[in-house]
């Protein structure tokens, strides 16, 4: 009778998952103060959205479009507000972006 060897799976040990502590950072602090602050953890500072006048737009399909100092903004498709400068560029318009207008 012929026995069976078992097969033995080597598995690679699973790191513990580690999530994001807050850190919070005090009017007046520095730079090395922010990275003393929040050890290993990765930061990612946001650009700040540009005030300005907005439009209401049709978006038929989404596209990222690049702003100026390689800032990349992501609108998704649907009615909603976009900033007039980032209607009228020349890739918006070429996405088929529409400015939406009442009654018409």
């Amino acid at each position: 009778m012929a026995t069976a060897a078992k097969k033995s799976v080597n598995k690679a040990p699973v790191a513990p998952t580690r999530r994001p502590t807050a850190v919070r950072i005090t009017e007046g602090a520095t730079s090395a103060d922010l990275v003393e602050a929040s050890g290993d953890v990765k930061i990612t500072l946001a650009a700040a959205e540009p005030e300005g006048e907005k439009v209401t737009v049709i978006v038929p399909n989404g596209f990222t479009l690049t702003r100026d100092g390689h800032v990349p903004k992501v609108y998704a498709a649907g009615v909603q507000e976009m900033l007039v400068d980032d209607a009228a560029h020349w890739y918006t318009r070429a996405c088929g972006v529409k400015v939406y207008e009442a009654g018409g």
